[in-house]
């Protein structure tokens, strides 16, 4: 059979559908690929707004709460004083504090002044 024969005989509608089949196959692979990484991405966005959408909240809920903060201060050579302050806008109400001191020391704090 030469090869002009061979040519002849080859049904090229066939061989045309065939690569047709197969170039749709890798399409069609291709096309997954892309919707799973389009997908993970999609979950991964919403994962990030999620977490933004806590932050936010979460500061917004500190806005609303009152910040108290206690220092203890030198005011003189052998004098401190404590010093409460509200660093927020919101009003700070019941604030209290207890030191914890171990049975073998005594307070610190001068009854008439506490």
């Amino acid at each position: 059979m030469e090869l002009n024969d061979f040519f002849a005989s080859i049904n090229w509608a066939i061989v045309v559908a065939l690569l047709t089949v197969f170039v749709s196959v890798l399409t069609k692979v291709d096309q997954s690929k892309l919707q799973r990484e389009s997908i993970e991405l999609q979950k991964s966005q919403a994962t990030l707004s999620q977490k933004q959408l806590e932050s936010f909240e979460k500061e917004e809920a500190q806005k609303l709460q009152a910040s108290v903060r206690l220092d203890l201060r030198k005011v003189s050579s052998n004098n401190y004083k404590f010093f409460l302050s509200n660093n927020s806008q919101q009003n700070a109400k019941n604030v209290s504090f207890e030191l914890n001191i171990p049975s073998n020391y005594s307070s610190p704090l001068i009854s008439s002044e506490v």
